[in-house]
């Protein structure tokens, strides 16, 4: 069973937009609302997409990657995958930069529960910068808190 409602691709500009397709293909399945994608820029913005594929459901929402500058922004997605919960709400990732900026990210995969808030990662000026980070990893808790590594002046 295959449904597709108002679709529109643009191929010259490179420019494709999908709204509010519903695909049901071999008992799963599979429903993108909402998704535009530039490939020229390579500016990929995908919003309010939900597919339900093998009994998993991969819920992404709100999700901005540029890749030609190198920027990826994820934002409020939450992807639940072979009965593992992944949350992962507000994450700035700048390659170019080498800046890494993770904030409010909380993963749980596997019944073991890994929390990371408010990290911040230079690579370039080699400034590492951990605060706040939480990881219950197999039944073993690591708590790092306040830790600054300069190797770069070290």
């Amino acid at each position: 069973m295959l449904i597709v409602r108002s679709v529109t691709v643009a191929y010259n500009s490179s420019l494709l937009i999908v709204s509010s397709v519903t695909i049901a293909y071999n008992s799963s399945l599979l429903i993108v609302r909402s998704v535009t994608i530039a490939y020229n820029s390579s500016f990929l913005i995908v919003r309010s997409v939900t597919i339900a594929y093998n009994s998993s459901l991969l819920i992404v929402r709100s999700v901005t990657i540029a890749y030609n500058s190198s920027l990826l922004i994820v934002r409020s997605v939450t992807i639940a995958y072979n009965s593992s919960l992944i949350i992962v709400r507000s994450v700035t990732i700048a390659y170019n930069s080498s800046l890494l900026i993770v904030r409010s990210v909380t993963i749980a995969y596997n019944s073991s529960l890994l929390i990371v808030r408010s990290i911040t990662i230079a690579y370039n000026s080699s400034l590492l910068i951990v605060r706040s980070v939480t990881i219950a990893y197999n039944s073993s808790l690591l708590i790092v808190c306040s830790v600054t590594i300069a190797y770069n002046s070290s």
